[in-house]
Protein backbone atom coordinates (compact mmCIF):
# COMPACT_ATOMS: atom_id res chain seq x y z
CA UNK A 1 0.00 0.00 0.00
CA UNK A 2 1.37 3.40 -1.06
CA UNK A 3 1.36 6.53 1.15
CA UNK A 4 -1.22 8.06 -1.21
CA UNK A 5 -3.57 5.12 -0.56
CA UNK A 6 -3.13 5.46 3.20
CA UNK A 7 -4.04 9.15 3.02
CA UNK A 8 -7.21 8.26 1.08
CA UNK A 9 -8.12 5.57 3.62
CA UNK A 10 -7.67 8.09 6.42
CA UNK A 11 -9.86 10.55 4.55
CA UNK A 12 -12.63 7.95 4.18
CA UNK A 13 -12.71 7.48 7.94
CA UNK A 14 -12.58 11.24 8.53
CA UNK A 15 -15.42 11.95 6.08
CA UNK A 16 -17.66 9.22 7.52
CA UNK A 17 -16.95 10.38 11.07
CA UNK A 18 -17.54 14.02 10.10
CA UNK A 19 -20.84 13.30 8.36
CA UNK A 20 -22.01 11.03 11.18
CA UNK A 21 -21.08 13.59 13.82
CA UNK A 22 -22.71 16.46 11.93
CA UNK A 23 -25.96 14.52 11.54
CA UNK A 24 -26.05 13.62 15.23
CA UNK A 25 -25.32 17.21 16.31
CA UNK A 26 -28.09 18.45 14.02
CA UNK A 27 -30.47 15.82 15.39
CA UNK A 28 -29.71 16.70 19.01
CA UNK A 29 -30.28 20.40 18.29
CA UNK A 30 -33.51 19.65 16.41
CA UNK A 31 -34.92 17.48 19.20
CA UNK A 32 -33.88 20.02 21.83
CA UNK A 33 -35.79 22.80 20.05
CA UNK A 34 -38.78 20.58 19.26
CA UNK A 35 -39.09 19.26 22.81
CA UNK A 36 -38.33 22.70 24.28
CA UNK A 37 -35.74 21.02 26.48
CA UNK A 38 -32.19 22.11 27.20
CA UNK A 39 -29.51 19.49 26.56
CA UNK A 40 -27.85 20.80 29.70
CA UNK A 41 -30.73 19.36 31.75
CA UNK A 42 -29.85 15.78 30.79
CA UNK A 43 -26.46 14.45 31.90
CA UNK A 44 -26.15 11.76 29.24
CA UNK A 45 -27.15 14.11 26.43
CA UNK A 46 -24.62 16.69 27.63
CA UNK A 47 -21.77 14.15 27.61
CA UNK A 48 -22.86 12.76 24.23
CA UNK A 49 -22.99 16.30 22.81
CA UNK A 50 -19.44 16.93 24.07
CA UNK A 51 -18.24 13.59 22.69
CA UNK A 52 -19.71 14.08 19.22
CA UNK A 53 -18.49 17.70 19.10
CA UNK A 54 -14.92 16.63 19.92
CA UNK A 55 -14.99 13.80 17.37
CA UNK A 56 -16.45 16.04 14.68
CA UNK A 57 -13.83 18.76 15.26
CA UNK A 58 -11.03 16.18 15.16
CA UNK A 59 -12.37 14.65 11.94
CA UNK A 60 -12.67 18.09 10.34
CA UNK A 61 -9.05 18.98 11.16
CA UNK A 62 -7.77 15.63 9.88
CA UNK A 63 -9.85 16.06 6.73
CA UNK A 64 -8.32 19.49 6.10
CA UNK A 65 -4.75 18.22 6.52
CA UNK A 66 -5.49 15.15 4.41
CA UNK A 67 -6.91 17.19 1.53
CA UNK A 68 -3.91 19.50 1.78
CA UNK A 69 -1.56 16.55 1.28
CA UNK A 70 -3.64 15.11 -1.59
CA UNK A 71 -3.37 18.44 -3.41
CA UNK A 72 0.39 18.01 -3.48
CA UNK A 73 1.23 20.25 -0.56
CA UNK A 74 3.87 18.88 1.74
CA UNK A 75 2.92 18.70 5.41
CA UNK A 76 5.88 20.49 6.98
CA UNK A 77 6.49 21.42 10.59
CA UNK A 78 5.30 24.95 11.21
CA UNK A 79 2.31 27.02 12.26
CA UNK A 80 -0.23 24.97 10.26
CA UNK A 81 1.12 21.74 11.73
CA UNK A 82 1.13 23.21 15.24
CA UNK A 83 -2.46 24.48 15.05
CA UNK A 84 -3.89 21.24 13.64
CA UNK A 85 -1.81 19.16 16.05
CA UNK A 86 -3.00 21.24 19.01
CA UNK A 87 -6.66 20.82 18.02
CA UNK A 88 -6.13 17.13 17.38
CA UNK A 89 -4.55 16.54 20.80
CA UNK A 90 -7.29 18.47 22.65
CA UNK A 91 -10.23 16.90 20.80
CA UNK A 92 -8.93 13.32 20.99
CA UNK A 93 -8.31 13.58 24.72
CA UNK A 94 -11.70 15.19 25.28
CA UNK A 95 -13.31 12.32 23.38
CA UNK A 96 -11.45 9.77 25.53
CA UNK A 97 -12.68 11.43 28.72
CA UNK A 98 -16.25 11.50 27.41
CA UNK A 99 -16.13 7.75 26.77
CA UNK A 100 -15.01 7.15 30.36
CA UNK A 101 -17.69 9.50 31.70
CA UNK A 102 -20.39 7.65 29.77
CA UNK A 103 -19.19 4.36 31.25
CA UNK A 104 -19.20 5.87 34.76
CA UNK A 105 -22.73 7.23 34.28
CA UNK A 106 -23.89 3.80 33.10
CA UNK A 107 -22.30 2.17 36.14
CA UNK A 108 -23.90 4.70 38.50
CA UNK A 109 -27.28 4.10 36.86
CA UNK A 110 -27.23 0.44 37.89
CA UNK A 111 -25.66 1.13 41.28
CA UNK A 112 -28.04 1.49 44.26
CA UNK A 113 -26.05 4.45 45.60
CA UNK A 114 -25.39 5.97 42.19
CA UNK A 115 -28.60 7.99 41.95
CA UNK A 116 -27.38 10.51 44.52
CA UNK A 117 -24.10 11.00 42.66
CA UNK A 118 -25.90 11.44 39.34
CA UNK A 119 -28.33 13.90 40.91
CA UNK A 120 -25.42 15.93 42.31
CA UNK A 121 -23.59 16.03 38.96
CA UNK A 122 -26.87 16.80 37.20
CA UNK A 123 -27.32 19.84 39.45
CA UNK A 124 -23.73 20.98 38.80
CA UNK A 125 -22.98 20.18 35.14
CA UNK A 126 -20.05 22.61 35.17
CA UNK A 127 -17.95 19.94 36.95
CA UNK A 128 -17.79 18.14 33.58
CA UNK A 129 -15.77 21.03 32.18
CA UNK A 130 -12.67 19.76 34.00
CA UNK A 131 -12.28 16.40 32.21
CA UNK A 132 -13.99 17.38 28.96
CA UNK A 133 -12.33 20.75 28.30
CA UNK A 134 -9.77 21.95 30.85
CA UNK A 135 -7.50 18.88 31.07
CA UNK A 136 -7.37 18.39 27.25
CA UNK A 137 -6.56 22.07 26.73
CA UNK A 138 -3.89 21.96 29.44
CA UNK A 139 -2.15 18.90 27.95
CA UNK A 140 -2.37 20.37 24.45
CA UNK A 141 -0.83 23.61 25.73
CA UNK A 142 1.97 21.81 27.59
CA UNK A 143 2.69 19.90 24.37
CA UNK A 144 3.65 23.23 22.78
CA UNK A 145 6.91 22.99 24.76
CA UNK A 146 8.26 19.99 22.81
CA UNK A 147 6.21 21.18 19.84
CA UNK A 148 4.04 19.54 17.21
CA UNK A 149 5.39 17.81 14.12
CA UNK A 150 4.31 15.60 11.25
CA UNK A 151 3.29 12.27 12.81
CA UNK A 152 1.81 10.57 9.76
CA UNK A 153 1.34 11.16 6.07
CA UNK A 154 -1.64 13.43 6.63
CA UNK A 155 -1.68 14.76 10.20
CA UNK A 156 0.48 16.32 12.91
CA UNK A 157 0.92 15.47 16.56
CA UNK A 158 3.20 15.87 19.58
CA UNK A 159 6.92 15.73 18.78
CA UNK A 160 8.76 12.40 19.18
CA UNK A 161 11.46 14.13 21.25
CA UNK A 162 11.53 13.82 24.13
CA UNK A 163 10.11 10.29 23.87
CA UNK A 164 8.12 10.56 27.09
CA UNK A 165 6.16 13.62 25.89
CA UNK A 166 3.61 11.64 23.88
CA UNK A 167 3.13 9.03 26.58
CA UNK A 168 2.90 11.50 29.43
CA UNK A 169 0.44 13.82 27.70
CA UNK A 170 -1.59 11.41 25.59
CA UNK A 171 -0.83 7.71 25.22
CA UNK A 172 -0.40 7.14 28.94
CA UNK A 173 -3.96 8.31 29.50
CA UNK A 174 -5.33 6.26 26.61
CA UNK A 175 -3.54 3.11 27.77
CA UNK A 176 -4.96 3.72 31.24
CA UNK A 177 -8.44 4.05 29.74
CA UNK A 178 -7.95 0.86 27.71
CA UNK A 179 -7.09 -1.00 30.91
CA UNK A 180 -9.93 0.57 32.90
CA UNK A 181 -12.77 0.20 30.39
CA UNK A 182 -12.94 -3.64 30.36
CA UNK A 183 -13.17 -3.73 34.16
CA UNK A 184 -15.71 -0.92 34.20
CA UNK A 185 -17.88 -2.41 31.48
CA UNK A 186 -17.49 -5.82 33.13
CA UNK A 187 -18.87 -4.41 36.39
CA UNK A 188 -21.73 -2.77 34.48
CA UNK A 189 -22.42 -6.07 32.70
CA UNK A 190 -22.73 -7.90 36.02
CA UNK A 191 -25.08 -5.21 37.36
CA UNK A 192 -27.25 -5.41 34.25
CA UNK A 193 -27.20 -9.21 34.36
CA UNK A 194 -28.58 -9.16 37.91
CA UNK A 195 -31.27 -6.68 36.87
CA UNK A 196 -32.02 -8.82 33.81
CA UNK A 197 -32.42 -11.99 35.88
CA UNK A 198 -34.65 -10.17 38.35
CA UNK A 199 -36.81 -8.69 35.58
CA UNK A 200 -37.02 -12.06 33.81
CA UNK A 201 -38.09 -13.81 37.01
CA UNK A 202 -40.77 -11.17 37.60
CA UNK A 203 -41.97 -11.57 34.03
CA UNK A 204 -42.20 -15.36 34.35
CA UNK A 205 -43.93 -15.06 37.73
CA UNK A 206 -46.45 -12.62 36.26
CA UNK A 207 -47.18 -14.98 33.37
CA UNK A 208 -47.66 -17.91 35.77
CA UNK A 209 -50.05 -15.92 37.98
CA UNK A 210 -52.01 -14.75 34.96
CA UNK A 211 -52.30 -18.28 33.60
CA UNK A 212 -53.53 -19.56 36.97
CA UNK A 213 -55.97 -16.67 37.35
CA UNK A 214 -57.38 -17.18 33.85
CA UNK A 215 -57.83 -20.89 34.55
CA UNK A 216 -59.73 -20.14 37.77
CA UNK A 217 -62.17 -17.66 36.23
CA UNK A 218 -62.90 -19.56 33.00
CA UNK A 219 -66.53 -20.80 33.25
CA UNK A 220 -67.09 -24.50 32.61
CA UNK A 221 -69.55 -25.82 30.07
CA UNK A 222 -71.65 -27.56 32.74
CA UNK A 223 -72.18 -24.35 34.70
CA UNK A 224 -73.29 -22.58 31.56
CA UNK A 225 -75.75 -25.36 30.76
CA UNK A 226 -77.12 -25.26 34.28
CA UNK A 227 -77.71 -21.52 34.11
CA UNK A 228 -79.46 -21.78 30.78
CA UNK A 229 -82.12 -24.18 32.06
CA UNK A 230 -84.06 -21.53 33.93
CA UNK A 231 -87.67 -20.54 33.41
CA UNK A 232 -87.50 -18.32 30.37
CA UNK A 233 -90.39 -16.27 31.69
CA UNK A 234 -88.61 -15.28 34.82
CA UNK A 235 -86.15 -12.45 35.31
CA UNK A 236 -83.30 -14.92 35.64
CA UNK A 237 -82.42 -14.75 31.98
CA UNK A 238 -81.90 -11.03 32.27
CA UNK A 239 -79.83 -11.47 35.39
CA UNK A 240 -77.66 -14.09 33.70
CA UNK A 241 -77.10 -11.83 30.73
CA UNK A 242 -76.03 -8.95 32.92
CA UNK A 243 -73.78 -11.23 34.94
CA UNK A 244 -72.03 -12.48 31.85
CA UNK A 245 -71.56 -9.00 30.49
CA UNK A 246 -70.14 -7.80 33.78
CA UNK A 247 -67.75 -10.75 33.95
CA UNK A 248 -66.66 -10.19 30.39
CA UNK A 249 -66.09 -6.53 31.11
CA UNK A 250 -64.07 -7.33 34.23
CA UNK A 251 -62.07 -9.96 32.38
CA UNK A 252 -61.45 -7.53 29.52
CA UNK A 253 -60.30 -4.78 31.86
CA UNK A 254 -58.16 -7.20 33.78
CA UNK A 255 -56.64 -8.69 30.64
CA UNK A 256 -55.95 -5.24 29.22
CA UNK A 257 -54.10 -4.18 32.37
CA UNK A 258 -52.40 -7.55 32.50
CA UNK A 259 -51.26 -7.30 28.89
CA UNK A 260 -49.96 -3.80 29.53
CA UNK A 261 -47.99 -4.98 32.55
CA UNK A 262 -46.63 -7.98 30.68
CA UNK A 263 -45.63 -5.74 27.77
CA UNK A 264 -43.70 -3.45 30.13
CA UNK A 265 -41.92 -6.42 31.70
CA UNK A 266 -41.05 -7.89 28.30
CA UNK A 267 -39.76 -4.53 27.05
CA UNK A 268 -37.60 -4.16 30.15
CA UNK A 269 -36.17 -7.66 29.72
CA UNK A 270 -35.44 -6.94 26.04
CA UNK A 271 -33.77 -3.61 26.85
CA UNK A 272 -31.60 -5.18 29.54
CA UNK A 273 -30.58 -8.00 27.20
CA UNK A 274 -29.62 -5.40 24.57
CA UNK A 275 -27.66 -3.42 27.18
CA UNK A 276 -25.75 -6.57 28.17
CA UNK A 277 -24.68 -7.06 24.57
CA UNK A 278 -23.52 -3.45 24.33
CA UNK A 279 -21.37 -3.85 27.45
CA UNK A 280 -19.49 -6.56 25.55
CA UNK A 281 -19.41 -4.75 22.20
CA UNK A 282 -18.14 -1.37 23.47
CA UNK A 283 -14.73 -2.41 24.86
CA UNK A 284 -14.12 -4.87 22.01
CA UNK A 285 -14.65 -2.24 19.32
CA UNK A 286 -12.56 0.34 21.16
CA UNK A 287 -9.71 -2.14 21.44
CA UNK A 288 -9.94 -2.94 17.72
CA UNK A 289 -9.87 0.76 16.80
CA UNK A 290 -7.33 1.96 19.38
CA UNK A 291 -4.69 -0.79 19.48
CA UNK A 292 -3.25 -0.22 15.95
CA UNK A 293 -2.45 3.40 16.81
CA UNK A 294 -0.91 2.44 20.16
CA UNK A 295 1.23 -0.26 18.52
CA UNK A 296 2.38 2.16 15.82
CA UNK A 297 3.40 4.81 18.38
CA UNK A 298 5.25 2.24 20.49
CA UNK A 299 7.09 1.04 17.40
CA UNK A 300 8.06 4.63 16.56
CA UNK A 301 9.29 5.18 20.12
CA UNK A 302 11.49 2.07 19.94
CA UNK A 303 12.80 2.24 16.37
CA UNK A 304 12.46 5.92 15.53
CA UNK A 305 10.35 5.29 12.40
CA UNK A 306 7.19 3.55 11.26
CA UNK A 307 6.12 1.13 8.51
CA UNK A 308 3.47 1.29 5.80
CA UNK A 309 1.68 -1.67 7.38
CA UNK A 310 1.38 0.01 10.77
CA UNK A 311 0.33 3.28 9.12
CA UNK A 312 -2.37 1.41 7.21
CA UNK A 313 -3.63 -0.35 10.35
CA UNK A 314 -3.71 2.94 12.22
CA UNK A 315 -6.32 4.21 9.76
CA UNK A 316 -8.85 2.35 11.94
CA UNK A 317 -8.48 5.16 14.48
CA UNK A 318 -10.14 7.59 12.06
CA UNK A 319 -13.38 5.59 12.25
CA UNK A 320 -13.81 6.11 16.02
CA UNK A 321 -15.93 9.22 15.39
CA UNK A 322 -18.32 7.23 13.21
CA UNK A 323 -18.53 4.49 15.84
CA UNK A 324 -19.30 7.00 18.59
CA UNK A 325 -21.93 8.71 16.44
CA UNK A 326 -23.74 5.43 15.81
CA UNK A 327 -23.57 3.83 19.26
CA UNK A 328 -23.80 6.94 21.44
CA UNK A 329 -25.54 9.42 19.17
CA UNK A 330 -28.27 7.06 17.96
CA UNK A 331 -29.23 6.00 21.47
CA UNK A 332 -32.80 4.85 22.33
CA UNK A 333 -33.77 8.33 23.55
CA UNK A 334 -32.75 9.92 20.24
CA UNK A 335 -34.39 7.18 18.16
CA UNK A 336 -37.69 7.47 20.04
CA UNK A 337 -37.51 11.26 19.76
CA UNK A 338 -37.03 11.04 15.99
CA UNK A 339 -39.99 8.66 15.65
CA UNK A 340 -42.23 11.04 17.60
CA UNK A 341 -40.97 14.02 15.62
CA UNK A 342 -41.61 12.42 12.23
CA UNK A 343 -44.99 11.07 13.33
CA UNK A 344 -46.08 14.55 14.42
CA UNK A 345 -44.53 16.14 11.32
CA UNK A 346 -46.39 13.86 8.91
CA UNK A 347 -49.61 14.21 10.90
CA UNK A 348 -49.44 18.01 10.64
CA UNK A 349 -48.53 17.74 6.94
CA UNK A 350 -51.61 15.59 6.29
CA UNK A 351 -53.81 18.13 8.06
CA UNK A 352 -52.38 20.96 5.94
CA UNK A 353 -53.01 19.08 2.68
CA UNK A 354 -56.55 18.17 3.74
CA UNK A 355 -57.35 21.79 4.47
Amino acid sequence: MLPHDIVILNLVGDILSLVGGFLILTTLLLLSVWRRESIRDDLRSLIILSLITADTANSLVNLITGITVLHGNKLDNGMFCTVTGFIGQATVQSSDFCVVLMALVSYATFNPNGSRILAWVQSKPWVLILPIAIIPLVTATIALIPGYEKASFSWCWISTTPVYARYTLSHGLRIGIMITLPFLYGAIYLRIRLAYQDARERSLARQAIEAEWDADITPTKSSQDTDIYVDEWSDSDTIITLHRQGSASKMHRRNTASDRGSSIEINKVTQLRHAMRLMIVFPVIYFVLWIPGIVDRLYVAITGNTTLLLEALQCATQFIGLFNAILYGLNPNVRSGLKQFWAEFWHESDNVFRE
